[in-house]
């Protein structure tokens, strides 16, 4: 299936995380997949407390619990550099380590929407996210 996810990490400056991912579903509960995760920043003003632009990847796991709630964890690495601009900043790799509950709606046989809220373990020690608890919008297409 085709997974992906949208995350505002903040409005001042505008900095919005995707993260299109493919996964396998090993039964009727369970899937495991990876994704790549897109940061942009779309102004030019500096943030101090988030990383701007950057790109990474990302290995997640997800368990339904009851009929449309699911349990979600996923690790992050992130290198705080743009695939698109040269940048004069030296580049480094950070992690995440998300953890959290989620719900999804059908929208039909094929295709879903989710909304999750997710805890990250390691926020206070990188600038991925501003805040411990990260909510998402996403969505899920099963071939």
């Amino acid at each position: 299936f085709l997974n992906g996810n949208v995350t505002i990490q903040s409005t001042d400056p505008v900095i919005l995380d995707s993260n299109i991912q493919l996964g396998y579903r090993w039964n009727k509960s369970f899937s495991t997949g990876m994704g790549l995760l897109l940061r942009e920043q779309l102004n030019d003003r500096d943030s101090a407390a988030l990383t701007g632009d950057a790109h990474g990847f990302s290995l997640f796991a997800n368990y339904d619990i009851l009929k449309g709630f699911f349990l979600y964890t996923e690790y992050q690495l992130v290198k705080n550099k743009s695939l698109f601009q040269e940048s004069s900043v030296p580049a480094y790799w950070q992690y995440a380590a998300l953890a959290g509950v989620g719900r999804r709606f059908s929208i039909s046989a094929k295709v879903s929407l989710s909304i999750s809220l997710l805890y990250d373990f390691n926020y206070k020690n990188n600038d991925l996210n501003s805040r411990p608890l990260t909510p998402r919008v996403g969505y899920q297409v099963s071939f």
